[in-house]
């Protein structure tokens, strides 16, 4: 099994900071680390269990699993469809005490019920 992790490269006018792979030769490793994709600035990359990564990262690694964090991202985007960032804020400060308001928290709350369900049908089926 593998470990999925995404980071931000980080970019200077000199150089490109990334993930630092081990010397695959020297320890002598058949598997090798594996970019799987990239989503909002984040680089994914998919970790063997028998690859250890050098300690010393200049990128912030974090754990992540890329299908999942389409699915957040599609989610977010149904919601942007309808409501921008600042009609959002203004319904939170509505608190739920009009009817507008409330149409917003239903239509929010069937869009993270939907994609809720698709990340459960996502880990039935790696299982």
């Amino acid at each position: 099994m593998a470990k999925q992790y995404k980071y931000r490269k980080i970019i200077t006018p000199i150089t490109t900071y990334a993930l630092v792979e081990p010397d695959y030769e020297l320890l002598k490793l058949k598997e090798r680390v594996r970019e799987i994709g990239e989503l909002d600035g984040f680089t994914y990359v998919e970790v063997p269990d028998s690859v250890t990564l050098p300690s010393d990262q200049p990128v912030l690694l974090i754990e992540a699993n890329l299908e999942a964090d389409k699915i957040n991202l599609q989610t977010v985007q149904k919601i942007r469809q309808r409501y921008s960032v600042n009609d959002e804020i203004k319904m939170l400060r509505l608190g739920g005490a009009t009817a507008e308001a409330k149409e917003w928290n239903t239509f929010v709350e069937k869009c993270r019920a939907e994609g809720t369900a698709a990340k459960e049908l996502l880990v039935k089926v790696v299982k």
